[in-house]
């Protein structure tokens, strides 16, 4: 007799485990994850509502893309001599930056425009050090029978935290007020910071890293 899919599904959500190796970094992609998702969801209903069209939303939604899109490669290269961990802390710290700047008072024209470019240009140099580091130290600090569990563990979470960022972000913004969510996503975003320094010395020092084995090969 087949088991049932309920029951296969029970089976297999009982072998997803939180390593206490990972705790770190989960608390961290956790507080980054509510931080985005407070930020990204109401950013450009922020933008249009005070003024910008829909037209230049767009445009600097492809900013942030084109952003992320030429730093990927150099973050991988910087990657192979220095610590993810400390490239992640790197990410967090431009991303509470971008989002402090929809906060300042620019006394000149197209005030809003300027910081609102800035914002989204270090959203797309923050990205591509987020995604590549956490990746590279998922690998670093991993065995490769781990890294399955580990993967599908940090998408839960991050999953999870954009939604309740996104819930909490709507209901600051609509209730109170976009000052507020942005100060309240750029303080999350450097509070991810503070959980990674458990975990900088081994994720530099792993025994399932490789990167020694390469240099000796070149």
């Amino acid at each position: 007799m087949e088991p049932s899919p309920f029951t296969a599904g029970r089976r297999s959500a009982t072998k997803l485990r939180v390593s206490s190796k990972f705790s770190g970094f989960y608390l961290s992609s956790l507080f980054f994850w509510v931080s985005l998702g407070m930020y990204a969801t109401q950013l450009p209903v922020f933008l249009i509502k005070s003024g910008l069209t829909g037209q230049e939303v767009f445009g600097l939604a492809l900013l942030n893309s084109s952003t992320s899109a030429m730093l990927y490669q150099r973050v991988g290269l910087k990657l192979k001599s220095k610590n993810p961990a400390l490239a992640l802390m790197q990410g967090y710290l431009f991303r509470s930056i971008g989002v402090l700047l929809l906060l300042l008072p620019f006394n000149v024209p197209y005030a809003l425009l300027i910081s609102a470019a800035g914002s989204y240009v270090l959203w797309g140099c923050s990205w591509s050090y987020i995604s590549v580091s956490s990746t590279s130290l998922i690998g670093r600090m991993s065995s490769p029978k781990e890294q399955g569990s580990v993967l599908a563990t940090a998408n839960l979470i991050n999953s999870s935290g954009f939604v309740l960022g996104s819930l909490a972000g709507g209901f600051v913004a609509s209730q109170m007020d976009f000052t507020l969510n942005f100060a309240l996503a750029s303080s999350m975003s450097l509070l991810a910071v503070v959980p990674l320094f458990s975990i900088i010395g081994l994720s530099f020092v792993s025994p399932f890293s490789v990167l020694p084995q390469i240099r000796r090969k070149n």
